[in-house]
């Protein structure tokens, strides 16, 4: 390799990187739980999510709550945009890193007025999901709510996914318990 070619090289490789190109979605940490919002400091809210259960079989739906809140002292403006309100991302661990496979909701909605959060105030926001047969059962399943717009304000819940009964186990009676 010329000399020429290693200065362009890695020249041209900071320029690709440097030029602007749309960020992926934001991977969620491997820390199970209620993870902190990661917001940028000058909009100061905090974000969490909650979760009706740890456990889900294929076909089980659950609602999530995504709570926003503003700890600071004051008013935050939440510009309107295409989209829902929220968006709930599914990932599933593969080795190393995680992968999404589902962004939720499936079908567009649009938000039509800006909102604000007023000093110390919450808005919840809530998502019925139904566990789909594709998710990944007996691995960690990573479900990441977003506020819209604001992709580094999000929380993170763990979840595991059992496989539904078989027709014949759903059949089968129970065994009466030992006196």
């Amino acid at each position: 390799m010329s000399r020429a070619s290693q200065i362009v090289l890695p020249a041209a490789l900071a320029a690709a990187l440097l030029s602007g190109c749309p960020p992926g979605p934001t991977r969620p940490t491997t820390q199970p739980g209620l993870v902190p919002a990661t917001s940028p400091a000058k909009e100061h809210l905090a974000a969490r999510l909650e979760l009706p259960g740890r456990r889900f079989a294929v076909g089980d739906q659950f609602k999530i709550r995504f709570i926003v809140s503003n700890p600071s002292s004051r008013t935050i403006k939440i510009p309107a945009g295409p989209g829902a309100p929220i968006k709930v991302r599914i990932w599933r661990r593969t080795g190393t890193q995680w992968d999404e496979i589902k962004i939720y909701p499936l079908a567009a909605e649009l938000t039509t007025r800006p909102w604000q959060l007023a000093p110390g105030a919450k808005r919840s926001f809530e998502m019925l999901l139904t566990v789909e047969p594709d998710w990944p059962t007996q691995d960690p399943v990573a479900v990441v709510a977003e506020l819209n717009g604001r992709p580094g304000l999000q929380a993170m819940g763990i979840i595991k996914v059992t496989s539904a009964p078989t027709t014949a186990e759903a059949d089968r009676p129970s065994r009466p318990s030992q006196p």
